[in-house]
């Protein structure tokens, strides 16, 4: 049984692996949502459970039950804006960070992908979307194309790309009737 929204134990969920350097900056978004909007939330008192961190995550029904508990989740397109249609620009990359662990990814970049950041949109509805979905979790979103089918306003709360309307967005995270009839 799925319980309503003035009913989950927490207002905001997430969970998120840091990203590969080699699949390009788009990828980041992923942490930096965790990043950003976690503290975030935390300070406007909301109930959060936002995790960037490496190793198996919730898998199977315990990601399901995870998700029944949240009134929303957070998430953005998946994909890459890297062509790395060989894998040479992967394997260039973790050469490089077995060398230097702590690197960031401006320096990854330019020591092993200069230029080809961006070459790739590849940018696409994930199975995520689907799972909020299935357990009637409201999504916050990047806003983003999201394959056509998921739009703003009526099927997510949009969260700006450059987060500029993050304070409005979790001022609606807030209004749990909203987030119920957008679940």
């Amino acid at each position: 049984t799925l319980l309503p929204a003035h009913q989950r134990t927490l207002d905001v969920g997430y969970r998120v692996r840091p990203a590969p350097y080699w699949l390009g900056r788009r990828a980041l978004v992923k942490q930096e949502l965790a990043e950003r909007l976690g503290p975030a939330a935390r300070r406007r008192g909301l109930r959060v459970d936002v995790r960037c961190e490496s190793g198996e995550g919730l898998l199977e029904d315990r990601w399901y039950r995870f998700l029944a508990g949240c009134r929303t989740v957070l998430g953005c397109e998946g994909g890459s804006s890297v062509h790395d249609p060989d894998g040479r620009v992967c394997a260039s990359v973790r050469a490089y960070l077995e060398r230097r662990p702590q690197a960031s990814f401006d320096e990854v970049e330019q020591a092993c992908f200069p230029g080809k950041d961006g070459t790739l949109g590849l940018f696409v509805l994930s199975p995520r979307h689907l799972e909020a979905c299935l357990t009637r979790t409201c999504q916050v979103l990047v806003e983003g194309e999201y394959s056509g089918v998921l739009q703003p306003g009526r099927h997510y709360i949009a969260l700006a790309q450059d987060f500029s309307n993050l304070e409005e967005v979790l001022g609606q995270v807030g209004d749990v009737e909203r987030c119920e009839r957008i679940a």
